[in-house]
C-alpha cells in the first residue's frame, strides 16, 4: 500500500496540483489493495520528506547473531524522531554494513499508524565456515599453517578474515624465499549446512626466488668480493651448495645494517647506503643493486676525559687502550668503553667494581680535524651503591643455601661486577643450573644508594645413568652404574623426600656395578659431600669396593681358585686462598685387602 503524506504549498496552483496526485495515488492505492493483501511492508516514496517517530524495530534474516545487540549497534531506539528518508535510516545501515558480518543490509518500513513508523531491518548473514582446505602444499606445511591463519569452523567468512590468511600464508612461505605465492580462495556451498561454507584455500609457491648477482656501485676501499662475504645472510647463486641464495626480504635488511657496521668499524663513519633496487632476470632469479658512498676514512684523534675524579686520566687512558691515530671504530670504542661486547676490562668494569653502579660514559666526537677525530669522553661517577638484599629465584630442586653459599656478593658490600662474574663461574660449575640462563639483575635504589641483586636460576638434570655392554674373548662384559649429583644424606630415611630420591643439598652418591658372569664382578659406591660443616668448601668423600675374580667351578674344589679384594677410601679437601682461591688441595687415604683361594696369577708390584 502506498501512502504519500502532504505539505501544503504556498502557491494555489501547486495546492491544485498537489490535490490532484493525491486523489490519484489514494484511488490507485485502493485498486491495488486485493493485490497486495499478503504484502507485510510499506513503501514510501523517496521523493518527499516526512518526519515519523519509531514505534518499534525488528531484525530478520539472522540466524546466530543477538536481535537486541544489532538494534544497539545500529543507533535506531523506540521512541527516536526521524526523517524518511534522511540520515538516521542512512548512518544505521551503514553501522551494520561497517561490522563485516553482513553481505545485505535493507531497512524497511512494515507500517505506519499515523506519525509511528514500524521499522525492519533485513540483514543476510556471510556463510560461515564448515571446512578448510589447504590445497598444493605438503602435509607438513599444512600443518605449519593451519594454526597461523586460524580459521576456526564456524567462524565468518569475511574479506578480513581472507585477506589476513592470504598476508600470513605469503610471508610464512616469503621467509623462506618463496617470492611469487599466489593463494586463491574458493567457496563452494556446504550441502549439509545452510548459509555454510567449504573454503578450499588453493596455494602455489612457485619456485623458489634466488639472488643471480650482486652489483655494488661507488665501493673503492673494499672490493665488491669483500662486501659480499660480509652480507651472510644474502648471497648469490654459486658452486657453494652449502650457503644459500635465496632472497628473504628481512635478511637483507639485515645484511644493508651489518654493511654499514662494518664500514664504520673501519673508519668511514660517513658511510651511506644511497639507494639498492632489485630486479627479476627470470621467473626464479633476481639481482640486487646497491648503491652507497663511502665517504672518507677517519682515525682517532686526541681523547680527553671530563668529570672524573676517582681515576687518573693516566689510569683511564690504560684501560682505554687506543692510540692516537688508530682506525677510528665505532664499535671498539663503545667495547672499550661500556664493555658491550662482554669486555671485562672496559672503562665501565673499573668503575663498577669499586661500587660505581650508577656511572656512566659518553663519548662525544668534539672536534673533526680533515681525517682525524677527537673525542671528549664525558664520565658521569655518581656515588657508590651497596648491595641490599641478595634474592635467589628459580631453584626448583637445590636448596637455596647450596646456591647462597657459592656467590661472592653479599649484603653490605660494595657492588662489584667482578664478583658478580665470578658467582655466576661458581654456579655454573655446582652442575645443577644452566649455565647460559644465569643473569643476575640489578634493582638499584637510587634514593638511598643501595641495590638488591636478583639471581635467577634455571635448574637442569645433571644426574647420569650408566648401562654397557661389550664383547671380547669369548666374554659379554656388562656395565650398569647411576650417579645422583644432587643428593640429601640427611633426607635418607624420610620416605616423603624420595622424588625420586632425596635431593637439593648438592652431594653426590654413586652407585656401580661391573660383571662378565662368574670369571669377574666388581662393585663400587661412593659419596662426597662438598661443603662439610656446611660452612667452609672443604670437601668430604668416602667410598667402599668389592672386586671379585674367579677360574674354575666352584663345585669342583680341587681346581676352582678366586681373588676378592675389599676397600675403601677416605678423602679430604680444602678450597686455599693463596695464591687465590682458585687453587685447592686434596689428600686421600685408602685401604685394600686380597683374600685369595689357590689364585696363582697376582703380582704385587
Amino acid at each position: 500500500m502506498v501512502r504519500q503524506v502532504n505539505r501544503f504549498w504556498k502557491n494555489d496552483e501547486q495546492m491544485v496540483i498537489r490535490r490532484i496526485i493525491s486523489f490519484i495515488t489514494v484511488f490507485l492505492t485502493l485498486i491495488s489493495l486485493p493485490l497486495n493483501a499478503q504484502e507485510k511492508q510499506e513503501i514510501i516514496d523517496f521523493s518527499t520528506y516526512n518526519d515519523y517517530t519509531i514505534g518499534g524495530v525488528t531484525i530478520t534474516g539472522i540466524r546466530y547473531l543477538d536481535t537486541n545487540a544489532l538494534i544497539g549497534i545500529s543507533g535506531l531506539r523506540l521512541g527516536q524522531e526521524v526523517t524518511i528518508p534522511g540520515d538516521a535510516i542512512t548512518t544505521a545501515a551503514q553501522k551494520l554494513w561497517q561490522q563485516g558480518l553482513f553481505s545485505d543490509v535493507r531497512i524497511t518500513i512494515t507500517r505506519i499508524v499515523s506519525d509511528s513508523v514500524f521499522l525492519d531491518i533485513f540483514l543476510q548473514e556471510r556463510p560461515r565456515i564448515s571446512t578448510v582446505k589447504l590445497n598444493g602444499l605438503r602435509s607438513s606445511e599444512t600443518k605449519d599453517l593451519v594454526d597461523k591463519i586460524n580459521m576456526p569452523v564456524g567462524s565468518q567468512v569475511t574479506a578480513y578474515l581472507l585477506n589476513n590468511a592470504k598476508k600470513i600464508i605469503t610471508d610464512h612461505f616469503l621467509e623462506k624465499g618463496f617470492l611469487n605465492t599466489t593463494v586463491d580462495f574458493v567457496q563452494k556451498a556446504d550441502p549439509n549446512q545452510p548459509n555454510n561454507v567449504i573454503l578450499n584455500i588453493n596455494v602455489d609457491k612457485h619456485e623458489k626466488v634466488k639472488i643471480s648477482d650482486i652489483t655494488f656501485i661507488g665501493n673503492e676501499y673494499f672490493t665488491a668480493r669483500k662486501l659480499d662475504k660480509k652480507m651472510k645472510g644474502t648471497n648469490k647463486k654459486n658452486m657453494n651448495i652449502f650457503r644459500s641464495s635465496k632472497y628473504i626480504a628481512e635478511k637483507y635488511n639485515e645484511d644493508k645494517e651489518k654493511l654499514t657496521t662494518f664500514y664504520n668499524d673501519n673508519g668511514f663513519k660517513d658511510f651511506t647506503i644511497i639507494s639498492d633496487s632489485i630486479y627479476p632476470t627470470s621467473d626464479d632469479r633476481v639481482a640486487l643493486v646497491i648503491k652507497i658512498d663511502e665517504g672518507k676514512q677517519y682515525f682517532l684523534g686526541d681523547v680527553t676525559w671530563v668529570g672524573n675524579s676517582v681515576y687518573r686520566k693516566e689510569d683511564l687512558d690504560r684501560f682505554f687502550d687506543m692510540k692516537k691515530g688508530a682506525v677510528y671504530n665505532k664499535s671498539l670504542i663503545d667495547d672499550k668503553l661500556n664493555g658491550s661486547a662482554g669486555n671485562q676490562d672496559a672503562v665501565s668494569s673499573l668503575y663498577q667494581d669499586n661500587g660505581y653502579l650508577f656511572s656512566s660514559l659518553k663519548p662525544i666526537e668534539s672536534k673533526i680535524n680533515n681525517d682525524s677525530v677527537n673525542l671528549e669522553i664525558r664520565i658521569f661517577e655518581g656515588d657508590q651503591a651497596y648491595l641490599n638484599d641478595i634474592i635467589i629465584a628459580g631453584n626448583t630442586r637445590t636448596n637455596e643455601h647450596i646456591a647462597r653459599r657459592e656467590i661472592y656478593t653479599l649484603p653490605g658490600d660494595l657492588f662489584s661486577k667482578s664478583n658478580i662474574v665470578r658467582s655466576i663461574r661458581q654456579l655454573g660449575v655446582l652442575g645443577h643450573f644452566d649455565p647460559e640462563k644465569i643473569s643476575p639483575t640489578p634493582v638499584p635504589n637510587i634514593a638511598n644508594g643501595t641495590v638488591d641483586l636478583l639471581y635467577k636460576l634455571e635448574e637442569k638434570a645433571n644426574d647420569q645413568f650408566e648401562v654397557s655392554g661389550g664383547w671380547g674373548a669369548g666374554m659379554l662384559v656388562g656395565t650398569v652404574g647411576v650417579r645422583f649429583n644432587n643428593f640429601a644424606m640427611r633426607n635418607l630415611f624420610d620416605l616423603k623426600e624420595w622424588r625420586p630420591y632425596p635431593s637439593g643439598d648438592g652431594q653426590s652418591v654413586s652407585i656401580r656395578a661391573q660383571s662378565n658372569g662368574r670369571i669377574y664382578r666388581s662393585y663400587n659406591i661412593s659419596f662426597v659431600e662438598p661443603w662439610l660443616g656446611g660452612k667452609n668448601p672443604n670437601t668430604f668423600s668416602v667410598s667402599i669396593y668389592k672386586s671379585l675374580m674367579t677360574n674354575g667351578s666352584k663345585k669342583s674344589s680341587d681346581n676352582y681358585q678366586s681373588m676378592t679384594i675389599y676397600g675403601g677410601s677416605l678423602g679430604l679437601g680444602k678450597r686455599l686462598e693463596w695464591p687465590d682461591d682458585y687453587f685447592s688441595i686434596y689428600g686421600e687415604v685408602g685401604y685394600q685387602r686380597y683374600d685369595l683361594n689357590k689364585y696363582n696369577y697376582v703380582n704385587f708390584l
